[in-house]
């Protein structure tokens, strides 16, 4: 479910390398964050696991893409000023937890690519 509700959200902020005009991109996130911050656990991760001594699942790792990804995740929030750490705070709360996991840390340091942004920057 997870894994879909990305896709879904990616769908709607972005179109053929363009991030959607900001109304576009704030109906997308209002729509699924709100469904996933009724199953995102206060604490934790989402299948049970436990902070900081287990690890994330793919449900995690979904979410921490949805929200910090760079392009078009984060860029299309920036673009909207869409505030996920007001409007969803369990969300925003997985998110962060998911990349303080010291895997998902040490991968998130290195990356070249986890944090890209697209040159253009264009909105539709």
């Amino acid at each position: 479910m997870f894994a879909q509700i990305k896709e879904d959200i990616l769908q709607g902020v972005e179109d053929r390398g363009a991030i959607r005009p900001p109304a576009a991109i704030n109906a997308t996130f209002a729509q699924y964050l709100r469904v996933l911050e009724l199953f995102v656990p206060e604490s934790g991760f989402v299948h049970g696991r436990t902070f900081p001594t287990d690890f994330p699942t793919g449900a995690d790792l979904a979410v921490l893409v949805a929200l910090r990804a760079g392009f078009p995740f984060a860029q299309a929030l920036e673009a909207a000023h869409f505030d996920v750490a007001t409007r969803y705070p369990k969300v925003h709360a997985l998110a962060a937890r998911t990349a303080a996991a010291p895997t998902v840390a040490a991968y998130l340091s290195k990356s070249k690519t986890f944090y890209a942004r697209h040159s253009s920057g264009s909105v539709l």
